[in-house]
């Protein structure tokens, strides 16, 4: 399947990844079997997409503690992230509020959005020109719920 894509070309979804988990909440990215020696946050392998010159990779902990997704992009030589951001973390309340990726729709070149537990939208923008930590790669920005209830833009989920 290929839709518009980062860089000029067509987003491809691609299942040429896996993860080896390791300890503490990350894995040894691997490549078509082999080991890339990156090492990645998260446990499960949710998505993966290639683009012109970067690999989007999109993972979770599948733990009840840590109720997180992480987007992250490496460079097409598979040894350098390039960028990461997360949405969720470790809970800090009994109850940690859960961010679980309900689905992922790209709406051009270098946007696209995620559906978090059915009910949030966080939309990405894939920065063709960017500088680490000062103007990273993947931009994100919280639209409230996929309803319209602008009442609740910019909440977390509970």
């Amino acid at each position: 399947k290929s839709t518009p894509g980062a860089f000029g070309e067509a987003v491809k979804q691609t299942d040429i990844f896996s993860l080896q988990p390791c300890d503490s909440g990350s894995s040894l990215l691997m490549a078509g079997g082999r080991c890339t020696n990156l090492r990645i946050p998260g446990l499960d392998l949710l998505r993966q997409y290639a683009t012109g010159n970067i690999y989007l990779l999109v993972t979770d902990y599948d733990c009840p503690f840590e109720e997180a997704v992480n987007f992250i992009t490496i460079n097409k030589e598979c040894s350098k992230i390039l960028c990461r951001k997360c949405l969720g973390g470790m809970g800090i309340t009994p109850v940690p509020p859960s961010y679980c990726l309900s689905n992922l729709v790209w709406r051009d070149d270098f946007h696209f959005y995620a559906i978090i537990n059915e009910k949030y939208r966080y939309d990405f923008t894939i920065r063709r020109r960017y500088f680490p930590y000062l103007l990273p790669q993947l931009k994100i920005r919280c639209r409230g719920w996929i309803n319209g209830d602008s009442s609740r833009r910019g909440k977390f989920p509970e």
